[in-house]
Order: structure tokens, then C-alpha cells, then sequence
């Protein structure tokens, strides 16, 4: 069984005092995301997507040769859905999805608003996820990123499972929603840059090599 190998850069913050707070979030919340949680304009409405392949990852047409010079680009879609809104499996083609609204309208059953199986060199930037339950799972996956994003739900959930190589990293979570970050069995996973004003639980099991560093989690009335 592996061990949990954790390096710990973090800042913890536990305090009411609004001047620091107004200082770290201007340091470390995403400008562009909290853009998008304030407009919706220009984007396209999009039905969910689902991808088996990389052969269907060609063909849906979007731009880019699926290179890591040119990688194929999902953006500017608002995706409404009470299933999956992006749903990958077997692909190796390097993808962006940026640039994205993504919102769950399932208030009763944990779908995942994105889900990845067995996916490689796919990175997620700049999107804006809604819903009573945002819950993102990656699974047997490598080589990715979940950067720069607004996590509007209610409940918001970053699962991560038996894959390696992962960034999560400068993730917008307002003060009024709880957030979760769970590693299980996932090696070289890096988690940064983060702040996060409601409830927020980073956990890791039977995990190596993974880093956890310039996070500033702040809980009131303790």
C-alpha cells in the first residue's frame, strides 16, 4: 500500500479581519473567472458532451490538431444539463476546454458535471461551473489541469482517482459554498494557489508525491 507523501507550503489563515482577506483574494482569485460569474454574454449554447475516442474527438470538428502545439479547443460554451456536461473517455489528443459555463441541474443525484476516464494531456482553464452540486471526477487520467475556475455550487467537489500528474490550481470558491479536494491512490498531484473563504477539505489517501503549497483556507467564527 502506498504511503501518503504530502509536501505542505501552506498558509492557513483563521481570522475575522477583513483587511487581510481583501488582501490574499486580490493575490490569488482569478480575475477572469469571477468576469465570468457575472456575465453570460457570448456564449453559445452547447448540448452535453460526450467524447468515447480520439477518433470522435477528431471528428467533432472543434479547432486545433490535438498536438501540444496545437491542441484541440473546446471554448465559449454555456452547457446546461441534469447529466454530464463534458463527458471524456479513452482519449490521448491534447485538449483545452476554456473559457466555459458549465451548469448541473440535478439537485437529487452526484453526477458529475465533468468526468474523465482514462484521459490524458486534457486541461480545463477559465471555466465557470454551477448548480446545486458541482463535482468534477477524474479517473485513471494524466497529464492535466484544472486552473483559473469559478466553482459556483453549493456543494463543490474535485475528486481525483487513480491518476497522476494534476494541477489544481488557482480555483475561485466563494465564501458561501464548501469545497472539497480528495486524492485516492494519485501520485505527482499538485494542488495551489487557492483561496477559499467557505469550508474547504483537502484530503489524500494511498497517494505519493503530491504537493500542497500557497493555499490560504480561511474559516470564520472559530
Amino acid at each position: 500500500m502506498k504511503k501518503v507523501i504530502l509536501l505542505f507550503i501552506c498558509i492557513l489563515m483563521i481570522s475575522d479581519t477583513t483587511n487581510i482577506v481583501d488582501v490574499k483574494k486580490s493575490m490569488l482569485t482569478p480575475e477572469s473567472s469571477v468576469l465570468h460569474s457575472q456575465t453570460e454574454e457570448g456564449f453559445q449554447l452547447h448540448n452535453p458532451i460526450n467524447i468515447h475516442s480520439d477518433q470522435e474527438l477528431a471528428e467533432a470538428g472543434y479547432p486545433g490538431e490535438g498536438t501540444k502545439e496545437s491542441p484541440y479547443i473546446i471554448e465559449e460554451f454555456k452547457i446546461n444539463s441534469d447529466e454530464t456536461c463534458i463527458s471524456i473517455e479513452e482519449t490521448r489528443k491534447h485538449l483545452i476546454i476554456r473559457n466555459c459555463i458549465l451548469v448541473s441541474e440535478n439537485e437529487i443525484d452526484i453526477t458529475p458535471i465533468i468526468n474523465f476516464v482514462d484521459v490524458e494531456n486534457v486541461n480545463i482553464l477559465n471555466c465557470t461551473f454551477k448548480g446545486k452540486l458541482v463535482y468534477l471526477e477524474i479517473t485513471r487520467s494524466m497529464n492535466g489541469a484544472i486552473e483559473n475556475s469559478s466553482m459556483l455550487g453549493e456543494t463543490n467537489s474535485i475528486q481525483i482517482h487513480h491518476s497522476s500528474v494534476y494541477t489544481i490550481s488557482n480555483n475561485f470558491y466563494p465564501e458561501t459554498s464548501a469545497g472539497i479536494i480528495n486524492l485516492y491512490d494519485s501520485d505527482n498531484i499538485e494542488i495551489r494557489d487557492h483561496y477559499e473563504n467557505g469550508p474547504t477539505y483537502i484530503s489524500g489517501s494511498d497517494s505519493s508525491y503530491c504537493t500542497i503549497r500557497n493555499n490560504i483556507l480561511f474559516k470564520k467564527d472559530v
